[in-house]
């Protein structure tokens, strides 16, 4: 902790806990604010060119990845079929956290959703976007993912993936997609990245220059390469499902309204993952540390030691300093809050 000397001694108390006690908090338009129920035509583009997003922790370490056309490491067409899935618990609605007071179909359409192409086959060109522009050598490299390809592969979710974190009702972003070589062995490769994202979800009946955003906590995904043959032998890439609520939604018009729920199965999977487990790494990092380098790299707090609350109150009175709590009525290391 000696290189954080604006703290003492930090701990904190993660709001996935205080969540289930605390109801959210939203904005409820009025009665004659309520949205209206259909329009003739469907809403503009948005502008969304004023909405300075939270700034990276990205360093010079982090550089771009490949851009050009197909990766060294796929000498030879390579193609892979990945499916999709999106499961939802249509009877969350009646969750206090979910939207409350609103019009019938606006509860439907958030429980409604499908994946837009339920299988898919990429190619060589499309795997080669989430790999770094030199060599697959050095455990722990990370990079920065083309988001635009990126953005192809979440189209077989649903047709508007937004690589710009926009929605109302918090400071936007951080954006960005980056990916770390966790492991190396003379036959495999094992890339895993993360990827922050949201779907403009804006049905026909909402008024001009309303929004509708439908935001993953994030989307964390993985590659095994297999170095021999040249082609991709397992894909996925998912949003997390460990907490309580993993998506936040956002329709704005007259007024603001927000909801949090829980998606049991958002991915995309291609492959097979039964030879994963056996494959002997010459030189690995725990999946656990790869994704949490991952995650400084959007945000900066990470870099805090933070102290366990069971441990803080000895840990000060062993150091004799004092105790900085911070308590947060939300997740703030992804986009549920």
């Amino acid at each position: 902790m000696g290189r954080k000397a604006s703290f003492s001694l930090v701990f904190f108390a993660l709001a996935g806990v205080l969540i289930y006690y605390v109801h959210p908090w939203y904005v409820k338009p009025s009665r004659s604010q309520r949205l209206p129920r259909r329009l003739p035509s469907a809403p503009p583009p948005l502008n969304l060119s004023k909405r300075v997003p939270v700034a990276l922790n990205r360093g010079p370490d982090v550089p771009d990845g490949f851009r050009g056309d197909v990766h060294p490491v796929f000498p030879r067409p390579t193609e892979l079929q990945v499916a999709a899935y999106w499961d939802i618990n249509r009877n969350q609605g009646r969750d206090g956290a979910f939207f409350s007071g609103v019009l019938p179909e606006i509860r439907d359409h958030f429980l409604g959703f499908e994946v837009s192409v339920p299988t898919h086959t990429y190619s060589e060109r499309d795997f080669s976007r989430l790999l770094p522009a030199g060599e697959l050598d050095s455990v722990g490299h990370m990079w920065a993912l083309d988001l635009n390809k990126v953005s192809g592969f979440l189209k077989q979710l649903h047709p508007n993936p937004s690589m710009r974190l926009v929605a109302k009702g918090r400071r936007p972003g951080p954006d960005g997609g980056f990916g770390i070589l966790r492991a190396v062995s003379p036959g495999h490769l094992d890339i895993l990245f993360r990827v922050h994202a949201e779907f403009d979800v804006r049905p026909a009946y909402v008024g001009q220059g309303a929004e509708a955003w439908y935001s993953p906590a994030c989307f964390l995904g993985r590659i095994v390469i297999d170095r021999k043959a040249g082609t991709v032998e397992s894909f996925r890439l998912a949003l997390p499902t460990d907490t309580h609520y993993n998506v936040h939604v956002t329709i704005a018009d007259k007024g603001e309204l927000h909801g949090w729920m829980h998606v049991d199965r958002m991915e995309l999977v291609g492959g097979s993952w039964e030879n994963a487990g056996r494959i002997r790494w010459a030189e690995q990092l725990e999946p656990s540390e790869a994704f949490d380098r991952l995650t400084k790299v959007f945000f900066k707090f990470k870099e805090i030691d933070w102290v366990p609350f069971e441990k803080v109150q000895g840990i000060a009175r062993a150091r004799k300093q004092p105790i900085l709590a911070v308590v947060a009525l939300g997740a703030l290391d992804n986009q549920t809050c």
